[in-house]
């Protein structure tokens, strides 16, 4: 960002992350129900194979940074942009 700006100094604040910039990790699938009351088919989740309800995968965190356009030294403009990049791994959660 120093080299962007042209100040050449290194540092800055911290910027707060907006809610649409995260995935959301309250996703959830409900187990669908059917049958009669009673049957050996009382709950089956979405993909037909038994469920585990002791794990879950808990998503990525993503972030996103707004590169403002600049002026190299050629005098040659770089339009602005914005970098996507990973926050935090995904990984399996138990519950």
């Amino acid at each position: 960002m120093a080299e962007i700006d042209g100040s050449g100094v290194i540092g800055g604040a911290t910027v707060s992350e907006n809610q649409q910039d995260s995935q959301n990790d309250q996703l959830t699938q409900p187990i669908l129900t059917g049958g009669k009351p009673g049957s050996a088919v009382s709950g089956v989740p979405a993909g037909g194979a038994a469920y585990q309800s002791a794990q879950y995968r808990i998503p990525e965190k993503t972030g996103r940074l707004w590169l403002p356009p600049y002026l190299d030294e050629a005098e040659i403009l770089h339009e602005g942009t914005y970098a996507h990049f990973v926050v935090r791994e995904a990984r399996w959660g138990a519950r």
